[in-house]
């Protein structure tokens, strides 16, 4: 058989943290993917190449403007993809001629967030 899953990395790493200071916080996560194998030829067990390893890194930062009682008002910014990692998805539906399914490259979003009603 196969030496592991098919069309799932072998191995992956998860890392998370989050960082409060006052008003202010920034969460990171972190993930690793080694390379990513199809099934191939089943016949000699070899292994169809999808998709190379890779290192992906979203951040998200909030700052509190106001928190008074009922009432907060926060601006937050949000960076998927910071390093813009080119990065594929592999499904057992790939058509091995087109390969992998390229995803998003850095994507930046930013807002304010009004609660009412909360303590």
């Amino acid at each position: 058989g196969l030496p592991y899953q098919p069309y799932t990395a072998e191995h992956m790493a998860k890392l998370g943290g989050l960082v409060k200071i006052h008003n202010f916080s920034w969460y990171n996560s972190c993930s690793f993917r080694t390379a990513t194998y199809g099934r191939g030829d089943p016949s000699n067990n070899n292994l169809q190449y999808l998709a190379p390893q890779h290192f992906l890194w979203n951040s998200f930062m909030r700052y509190r403007l106001v928190n008074k009682n009922k009432f907060q008002l926060s601006v937050f910014a949000k960076v998927r993809n910071v390093l813009d990692t080119r990065y594929y998805s592999v499904t057992e539906n790939s058509v091995a001629s087109l390969g992998a399914s390229p995803q998003d490259p850095i994507v930046v979003t930013g807002g304010i967030t009004v609660n009412f009603g909360r303590n």
